[in-house]
């Protein structure tokens, strides 16, 4: 325990309450998470629309189904937007706040904050790349109900 400040029950405990989320281990899996849920939703929402007749239906002249995969689409980027502002935000702020030698004991939230960082913009545009052809081609051509 001597020198590092990091170790033991005390350190860990001063390190959870001074760095909570993101710059913690569940921060670090929000973005992955977010998108697993949107890419299993998107896809089941995609095949209960087609089912059910939902691209026939519409809302101000527009399909119900590509609109609602839309919107799905928007809120799960506006989260993954929002989450890696407030990544950025908390990797700054433990940046600014700690000098070198604490930067070392502090080191695993550091890092966490920015991977959560890196997570937020990776899983963006895995998003992205996952909303294009769902967004760009007829969602229920494939499946033969048109």
């Amino acid at each position: 325990t001597g020198s590092d400040p990091g170790l033991g029950d005390r350190g860990r405990d001063f390190i959870a309450r001074k760095h909570p989320f993101p710059a913690n281990a569940a921060g670090f899996l929000v973005a992955p998470v977010l998108w697993f849920v949107y890419f299993t939703g998107i896809y089941a929402l995609q095949g209960a629309g087609c089912a059910l007749g939902l691209e026939a239906s519409r809302l101000f002249g527009v399909p119900m189904l590509p609109l609602m995969l839309l919107l799905v689409t928007v809120a799960i980027l506006a989260a993954m937007v929002l989450f890696g502002v407030w990544s950025y935000r908390s990797w700054h702020d433990l940046l600014e706040e700690l000098d070198e030698q604490e930067r070392k004991a502090h080191g695993h939230a550091v890092f966490l904050a920015y991977g959560a960082i890196l997570h937020a913009g990776l899983f963006l545009v895995a998003t992205v790349w996952t909303a294009v052809p769902i967004l760009l081609l007829d969602s229920c051509d494939a499946l033969g109900s048109t």
